[in-house]
């Protein structure tokens, strides 16, 4: 029993956040979503009231805590995170043009599937030509900063009509970025030498990590609240489509509520920006998990990725706990 119990735990630890971060509306239809939704506390609280689920969820917690003080306290480790670390801040020249790929990528495949940002917005037929032009615009560097700006505003005028894209608040931060830290090279402006204007106040390439983090963090907890644990029964849908329990063998009221804690704990996470280099590589790690299983749209995630591998790049940048605890080391 105790070995099982330390399997179960091993699979919560690096398995279960596989499911944790994708959108369950990309996977069931619409009318699910329709039929699926309300909140069921009872559903949620029940591993609560399971000893063997409240023995998973506390072994977890103490061997997530007793991995993050060894990374700190053993000297090897630290030093090969440190070097890890070193070498991912050398990338942050390529901030800009990861940024560019991603919102030209995700644009042209929203256009091209009909859609308005995201798969969950059908109709966007209207906006297809619109999102076909911004997103050649951003993958040839033409315009930078207008089609920031258009960009921007789609995503509001999306919102505005269907709340549930701030789950892909990563489009709206990789915008906003665009626009704070414009970057031309490589791109026609550059070529062309056309000139960009934007607040001089939002020149430091420093706020990158800022708005990335707020913007992931907020569609982390959106998702959370949104599809886990205040309407469990879209993510208990996913969890028996998909035979979940077969892979990780507890109940699905456990599968759905640790889901749910773990996204949420991510996205604060992220918000506050602690310990935000390791929590976007392992996000990454996951959720590419999560893509592969759920055989998602391409375009619908390659925003979340870029704003991760932008984390994992810059840190939290400012105005994170990361930032104050490296200072007073």
């Amino acid at each position: 029993m105790k070995k099982n119990m330390w399997v179960l735990v091993a699979a919560f630890v690096f398995g279960l956040p596989a499911a944790v971060s994708a959108h369950v509306a990309y996977v069931i239809t619409p009318e699910e979503v329709s039929s699926h939704s309300g909140m069921d506390w009872g559903f949620v609280l029940a591993p609560f009231r399971t000893p063997s689920d409240l023995a998973i969820m506390f072994v977890t917690i103490i061997v997530v805590a007793a991995l993050l003080i060894a990374a700190r306290k053993i000297v090897p480790i630290r030093a090969f995170f440190d070097r890890i670390v070193a070498r991912l801040a050398s990338y942050n020249e390529y901030i800009p043009w990861i940024i560019r790929l991603a919102l030209g990528i995700a644009l042209i495949g929203a256009g091209t599937a009909g859609v308005l940002i995201s798969p969950t917005f059908a109709g966007g037929h209207a906006f297809a030509f619109v999102q076909f032009a911004l997103g050649f615009c951003f993958l040839m560097g033409f315009l930078i900063v207008p089609s920031a700006l258009v960009a921007i505003g789609l995503f509001l005028y999306g919102a505005f009509h269907m709340p549930y894209l701030i789950g892909n608040a990563d489009f709206l931060a990789l915008a906003v970025g665009v626009f704070v830290y414009a970057s031309a090279r490589p791109g026609v402006d550059d070529i062309l030498q056309i000139s960009m204007i934007r607040p001089a106040s939002l020149k430091r390439r420093e706020w990158i990590a800022t708005v990335v983090r707020l913007g992931l963090g907020v569609a982390f907890v959106f998702l959370a609240l949104h599809e886990k644990l205040l309407n469990p029964g879209l993510s208990d849908l996913v969890v028996s489509q998909h035979n979940l329990t077969n892979f990780l063998p507890v109940s699905e009221n456990m599968w759905v509520l640790s889901a749910g804690l773990v996204e949420l704990a991510l996205g604060l996470l992220i918000i506050v920006g602690v310990y935000t280099r390791l929590v976007a590589v392992v996000s990454i790690v996951v959720i590419s998990l999560t893509f592969f299983f759920f055989k998602e749209a391409v375009y619908s995630h390659v925003t979340l990725f870029s704003a991760l591998a932008i984390l994992a790049i810059e840190g939290g940048g400012r105005w994170s706990l990361d930032r104050k605890l490296r200072s007073r080391v």
